[in-house]
């Protein structure tokens, strides 16, 4: 499977010492119950392009099941779009948000204050009879996120949606653009899993982080097309061992790679 992202491999100083912060706050939390991603395999997924391969290409998956269209993946269009675009650079900021100060955006209706870190909750997959508490203890409970959005002039702008959506034209559709007026302008970051702890304890340690964030500077690092990558994935996770990394100034001179 194929996937569009950032920041995976080596990271700008300030986001790495951000994301090893987190981390470590999670395991002086939650101790074994906490299981961290290696710094490597962190990124920020831009846009799937995930598909059906056959002899003309790939069939984008998310035109085909949320929109019932096939559409066949370029990528050359899509590499000399990211080589090019006004988009980029970006300037991403994490933590710090105010939340008395109105950054002209919400997420998912709420402040970026309160969205700047989240531990999603995960469903178990034991009966809807059972507790949490005897769920698999090998099943993560939780997936802790820390998110960013790009800022200009102290406002959060709309740059990272617009890059998601620009890439219809080249046959991919983002995965939340379901409809065509949905929005997602989270730049977002998994940071491992954890297991074996209760909802109620999670969203405890999320308003926790969420409080520490908001006291922190602000992250600010840049996004431009030399932080990009698209990535041949056998897990969602994207482990360094079982993932093959394209840049994109490899790609430009070879895309066909990607689809052969």
């Amino acid at each position: 499977m194929l996937s569009l992202v950032a920041y995976y491999g080596a990271k700008p100083a300030a986001l790495a010492e951000l994301i090893q912060t987190l981390q470590q706050e999670l395991t002086d939390k939650l101790g074994e119950n906490f299981l961290p991603y290696a710094l490597e395999q962190v990124h920020a997924t831009i846009i799937g392009c995930e598909g059906t391969r056959d002899d003309r290409g790939i069939i984008n998956h998310w035109f085909a099941s949320l929109r019932e269209e096939t559409r066949y993946i370029d990528f050359t269009g899509l590499i000399d779009y990211l080589q090019q675009t006004p988009h980029l650079p970006l300037e991403i900021t994490f933590s710090g948000y105010q939340p008395e100060r109105d950054y002209g955006f919400l997420s998912r209706q709420q402040h970026p204050r309160d969205r700047s870190f989240s531990i999603q909750v995960v469903k178990s997959q034991t009966s809807t009879n059972q507790t949490t508490k005897n769920q698999n203890p090998t099943e993560p409970t939780g997936i802790p996120v820390l998110l960013g959005w790009s800022m200009e002039n102290e406002l959060i702008t709309q740059a990272i949606d617009t890059l998601r959506r620009d890439c219809q034209q080249f046959n991919l559709l983002h995965k939340y653009h379901a409809k065509p007026e949905d929005l997602d302008n989270d730049l977002y970051l998994r940071l491992g899993t954890i297991k074996g702890i209760e909802p109620r304890e999670l969203n405890a340690i999320n308003q926790q982080i969420i409080c520490q964030l908001q006291q922190a500077i602000p992250t600010r690092i840049s996004l431009s097309k030399d932080d990009l990558a698209i990535v041949n994935y056998q897990e969602l996770s994207l482990p360094t061992s079982s993932t093959k990394v394209h840049k994109l100034q490899n790609l430009r001179e070879n895309p066909e790679r990607l689809v052969g």
